[in-house]
């Protein structure tokens, strides 16, 4: 009897670990890719948003160059919020977090994203729901606060000489 509830126990710690050991890989796969701040909430996988984003790359890039004509200290994060329902369509595209303060070059980047065809899917009737950043750094290759920084700095050792 006792062997019974041994081999029972054993073959029910086995299968926890394998669940657990199965959930773990799976988080890990699904965070590849993303940048940080990224989510993903939904039936489409990660991977099929991470490769349309990629996708809308040089469009990005075409209009950060479009708008470093007028604004050369263009940098900062985007926080772009989309909705894709299971026939690839983004029907809601907004703006979450933004340090970049830009509404023309907002406009466009959110035109960008609502026009771009996501592929179906078929499994799952519920929309999926992206928080994705995108982060711009300045031709130099800093992102706009540590450009600030750096220039306090530089004040305050001007004023010190």
């Amino acid at each position: 009897m006792k062997s019974r509830r041994l081999v029972g126990k054993t073959a029910l710690c086995v299968f926890v670990v394998f669940f657990l050991f199965l959930f773990a890989q799976e988080k890990q796969t699904a965070v590849e890719g993303l940048p940080k701040g990224a989510e993903v909430n939904g039936p489409r996988p990660v991977e099929n948003i991470v490769k349309h984003m990629n996708q809308l790359a040089p469009r990005f890039n075409f209009l950060v160059k479009k708008y470093r004509k007028i604004d050369p200290e263009l940098a900062g994060m985007i926080e772009l919020i989309i909705d894709v329902d299971k026939n690839g369509t983004a029907f809601f595209v907004d703006i979450g977090k933004n340090t970049i303060k830009n509404p023309e070059f907002e406009d466009e980047l959110l035109h960008a994203v609502s026009n771009h065809k996501f592929e179906k899917i078929k499994k799952g009737r519920k929309k999926t729901e992206v928080i994705y950043p995108l982060y711009f750094e300045n031709e130099t290759g800093a992102d706009q606060e540590s450009t600030k920084e750096t220039e306090e700095s530089e004040e305050t050792n001007e004023e010190g000489l």
